[in-house]
């Protein structure tokens, strides 16, 4: 009996020894985290997915897309569209396009992707703060924002990715003070070069980080990390010094074009700098961080609608307390340096684009550090609040409180997101009309057919339309029939146009813009009978109404003078 006793306490010591144990320890740790960032993950996609294709309808993002389009077929660029934005992310969009082939899908899916690898990242950020329960509170607050989900998620532009490389930036400068590591700070140098590869706007948190790091251990320039970090910056940042180096500056004279001149830019304002001007800026870029930050992506009437919601402001107070909190409690300083370089910098170069929907992707990157805080405050006030009280029910109370909070004010943006999509989805013409359209133009064209497009459909231009921008009409029939392989050619379809096709004896589908009133409307009636042509069915051709902004014909040189197109 006492030896079986012996044994039966050993075994029991050696299974709590194997518990204790710290690899052990470390190794449930790692798989807790890799639980809980696949878990995040997984809500990301989920919170991402829905409407991808067609909220918001196509953008100038075609264009962006066309680009990753071109590098896909092997086509090198040295830039966007865009020439101050490097082509970083059109050769990602292009990789994309390897994996689920190149399709006008593509670009979006890519950038949604990434969207939910921010959320992961922000996880990362979090969790390096103030422990795993912290990158909870500040992922779930990336996972739910509407504008990151909706009109930015879900538009391939390179600023899109942007708050990924950011967000790992701002971690490992974080963990490079933590764990006292150079090699870390030297990491996100090199991806905070990546990151400006995705925007120039990041130029603005570079004082930030210099001040940041200088500010800690002014010693530090006698050592060689600084340099060395220097050094991986513009080792990541090349192709775009490169760029300039042989274009003479590029991308520095489209930059300051686009800041001071372009249409779609000065929407119409002055763009001209002055302390009143910039007064006026720093309040608009305040308002929209506000905004952003509580993921008001819906359309609302005017400031007071945003300065007066409740969940608003109650998301920017738990931000603007949790910085304090987490820079006297934690140490992170990081977040007022680079939160304090961007604020006074950005409002120089942008004048007008502080729309909270459509530009709150522009302060998105210092979101993830922001929710952060805010995790790390509620942790911290929920341990002191706990301390504090002394039954068990009592501290429930408090962590059941404190939840409530954090979950109302996570779960508010989706209330805001289905509004927009509500809306989104009934604004016409969809995404889905136009490949409706492509569509039925493929199944009707024959050997040697060819698509005109009528150039006269740009005449539909938004107001304060860049000089590079297209109508969306034209814009994304282009899109479409680029990726579809359609041969088109763009033509302003008149009369004498017509005839150009009937001598070279060429068979077409036309796509023709309406009209602007009945008369023209009159005028397109008459050219569809001059030249004979059809509907897709084979019925006799009507003008489109002004009101349907293009109409669809067959044209066939062979009908031209016949009854109805017929023979």
């Amino acid at each position: 009996m006492l030896g079986t006793s012996n044994v039966a306490v050993a075994a029991a010591s050696t299974r709590t020894d194997a518990v204790s144990d710290p690899r052990t320890r470390i190794g449930v740790g790692h798989l807790a985290n890799a639980a809980t960032t696949l878990a995040l993950l997984v809500a990301a996609v989920v919170a991402r997915y829905p409407y991808i294709y067609v909220v918001p309808r196509f953008r100038d993002e075609t264009f962006n897309a066309t680009v990753a389009l071109q590098v896909y077929r092997g086509e090198p660029k040295w830039t966007d569209h865009e020439p101050y934005i490097s082509s970083l992310f059109n050769y990602v969009v292009a990789t994309g396009m390897y994996v689920v082939g190149p399709t006008i899908y593509a670009a979006r899916l890519v950038v949604t992707m990434v969207g939910v690898l921010t959320v992961g990242a922000t996880y990362v950020l979090g969790r390096e703060l103030g422990g795993p329960l912290v990158g909870i509170i500040a992922a779930s607050f990336m996972l739910t924002n509407g504008i990151h989900i909706a009109p930015m998620g879900h538009v391939a532009f390179s600023g899109s990715i942007t708050p990924f490389f950011t967000t790992i930036t701002f971690w490992l400068l974080h963990r490079s003070q933590v764990r006292k590591s150079p090699w870390t700070f030297v990491g996100a140098c090199f991806t905070l070069g990546l990151s400006m590869m995705t925007h120039p706007t990041i130029v603005a948190f570079l004082p930030g980080v210099a001040g940041w790091y200088l500010w800690r251990n002014l010693g530090a320039i006698r050592t060689r990390w600084p340099y060395l970090g220097a050094l991986a910056f513009l080792i990541a940042f090349s192709p775009m010094i490169t760029f300039n180096i042989l274009t003479g500056g590029e991308s520095i004279r489209y930059a300051i074009y686009t800041a001071t001149e372009r249409g779609d830019y000065a929407r119409g304002k002055s763009t001209a700098l002055s302390p009143a001007t910039y007064v006026e800026r720093e309040k608009d870029y305040w308002l929209m961080l506000h905004g952003t930050l509580g993921g008001a992506v819906d359309d609302r009437d005017g400031p007071a609608a945003y300065l007066t919601d409740p969940t608003l402001i109650a998301t920017s107070a738990l931000a603007v307390v949790g910085s304090v909190w987490a820079a006297r409690r934690r140490g992170y300083t990081l977040l007022f340096w680079l939160v304090g370089s961007y604020t006074l910098l950005f409002p120089l170069f942008d004048a007008n684009h502080y729309d909270v929907a459509y530009d709150g992707r522009y302060v998105m990157p210092l979101l993830p550090m922001l929710y952060a805080a805010i995790g790390a405050l509620v942790v911290d006030v929920g341990a002191w609040a706990r301390g504090r009280v002394g039954t068990p029910v009592a501290r429930t109370g408090v962590t059941i409180g404190l939840a409530a909070l954090v979950l109302a004010l996570i779960g508010a943006p989706v209330l805001s997101l289905s509004r927009y999509y509500a809306r989104g989805v009934r604004a016409e013409p969809t995404n889905a009309s136009f490949i409706r359209a492509v569509d039925d133009i493929k199944a009707v064209l024959r050997a040697g057919d060819i698509v005109i497009l009528d150039g006269n459909l740009n005449d539909r231009l938004v107001q304060n339309a860049s000089d590079t921008d297209e109508a969306s009409s034209l814009r994304v029939f282009k899109y479409i029939m680029e990726f579809g392989n359609v041969p088109y050619k763009q033509v302003d379809v008149d009369a004498q146009a017509m005839s150009k096709l009937t001598t070279d004896r060429q068979r077409s589908v036309v796509i023709l813009s309406a009209g602007v009133d009945s008369k023209e409307t009159a005028k397109l009636n008459d050219l569809l009978a001059q030249f004979s042509m059809q509907g897709l069915d084979g019925r006799p051709a009507r003008a489109p109404r002004p009101a349907d902004r293009y109409g669809i014909y067959r044209f066939d040189p062979d009908l031209v003078g016949t009854a109805n197109g017929r023979p």
